[in-house]
């Protein structure tokens, strides 16, 4: 048992373990991994053991529970049950407790692991009816193993909170230039970089609304919503394949439209609260893309913004005389400028000029 509870420290999934063993330990029918958000309505999560269909009905009924009112008025609780605020009588005209009596899991000792403010996370030891309520022994096991268990929630929790390594992912995007966020497979925006936030704060055809990321387009809105449940599938479920994809986001400002690239990136296990599968979306806009390429020619070849603007549109295999018409000089500045552009590259050729250029795209 104090085995699985210091292995429980470092893999959030090895708390199945725990809770097994522990309630094998303290003689209980079944345990439970609950954590009550008491600044946001009491939003519960829970993991019962051996009464699973317990849970949904659990989560609907708790926040008007009396062992979440107990625990949201004692904000320094370390230890209860049941006898610490109700009685028996009081037991039979509770709802809460007729809902726990018809899964036989009458009686409850709560342990807390976590000192968080307003919230709590406790692990909790559930007793079948004719087992009756905690008693004195009950107390005296749980405190032989309270110290390990908070231990090791603390550590727990402290990983499962940091997510440096998304938030690194993200800078790193940054500072390559590419507007990249992290997102859940229903399009919940968990993180995103300053290049992401400011797409999403323009609003021109995608945007974050009520925390999920959304289209304004409908039917590319109907795409990215398919795109991310499906590259979400993928972690879940294990599936082979790439999973994800890329669409185009058409924008009402009728600039070029947002590439937009999903992927699966990982499926997170979080220290009580369910696993999740998180999701990696790049967005691209092709007019910031071509003034960093245009940038990028500058800073790398020595190229006159003019220059290096030329060369944007030559890449593309358009004539001269194209490239002469759309920026409005005359055909003899442009074979100037490109003849300049094959000078300071040291090609004699266009065609090496277009190899030269198309490599530094790719780059």
């Amino acid at each position: 048992m104090f085995e699985a509870i210091r292995r429980a420290a470092l893999e959030p999934e090895a708390w199945f373990d725990v809770q097994e063993r522990t309630a094998a330990f303290m003689g209980a029918f079944s345990t439970q991994l609950a954590s009550v958000d008491h600044a946001h309505g009491n939003a519960t999560w829970t993991r019962t053991t051996r009464r699973l269909e317990y849970d949904d009905y659990f989560c609907e009924i708790m926040p008007d529970a009396e062992p979440v009112h107990f625990a949201m008025t004692h904000p320094n609780w370390r230890v209860f049950c049941d006898y610490d605020y109700i009685d028996e009588p009081a037991m039979a005209r509770s709802e809460f407790y007729r809902l726990c009596q018809s899964f036989n899991l009458s009686y409850r000792l709560a342990l807390r692991l976590v000192d968080t403010p307003d919230v709590s996370r406790a692990l909790v030891f559930l007793w079948r009816t004719d087992q009756g309520h905690a008693q004195r022994q009950e107390f005296e096991k749980l405190g032989q193993i309270e110290q390990q268990l908070r231990l090791a929630a603390h550590v727990s929790s402290t990983l499962s909170d940091a997510a440096v390594p998304m938030r690194g992912l993200l800078e790193g995007l940054e500072h390559a230039a590419v507007a990249a966020a992290i997102l859940e497979p229903g399009g919940r925006v968990l993180h995103a970089n300053g290049r992401a936030e400011a797409i999403f704060r323009a609003g021109d055809g995608l945007g974050v609304r009520r925390g999920h990321l959304e289209a304004g387009h409908a039917a590319s809105s109907r795409q990215l919503v398919s795109l991310m449940a499906g590259a979400g599938r993928t972690l879940r479920d294990a599936a082979g394949g790439a999973g994800g994809g890329t669409i185009r986001i058409p924008r009402p400002s009728r600039r070029a439209p947002y590439a937009v690239t999903v992927a699966p990136l990982a499926q997170e296990h979080r220290f009580l609260a369910p696993d999740r599968c998180l999701l990696l979306a790049l967005i691209r806009d092709p007019a910031v893309a071509a003034a960093a390429t245009a940038a990028g020619m500058r800073q790398a070849f020595g190229f006159t913004a003019a220059e290096a603007a030329v060369c944007q549109i030559f890449v593309r295999g358009v004539a001269i005389p194209e490239i002469a018409a759309r920026r409005g000089v005359a055909e003899a500045t442009v074979r100037q400028q490109i003849k300049t552009v094959m000078s300071k590259l040291g090609v004699s050729r266009q065609a090496e000029l277009m190899r030269l250029l198309l490599t530094f795209e790719g780059q």
